[in-house]
């Protein structure tokens, strides 16, 4: 949830690299919820973190709103 409140409020954030971190499908709920909202993230990297493919959906739906994005792992 802490992730997800960071990533929406802070404007000037580019890059972030979650990698190993157990965020699990209830992590990316609001990592995804967040994505709606930021206008300059462009790098996202969230490797080993139990992921499923429901959780990919959430973050694959988000990126609809979110222009800047450009690079996901």
């Amino acid at each position: 949830k802490r992730i997800g409140e960071f990533i929406g409020r802070k404007p000037s954030l580019v890059a972030l690299d979650l990698d190993d971190n157990g965020i699990g499908d209830a992590g990316v709920e609001w990592i995804a919820s967040a994505l709606t909202m930021n206008t300059t993230l462009s790098y996202l990297s969230m490797r080993n973190n139990d992921i499923s493919a429901e959780g990919g959906r959430k973050l694959c739906d988000a990126l609809v709103f979110n222009l800047t994005m450009t690079v996901m792992y």
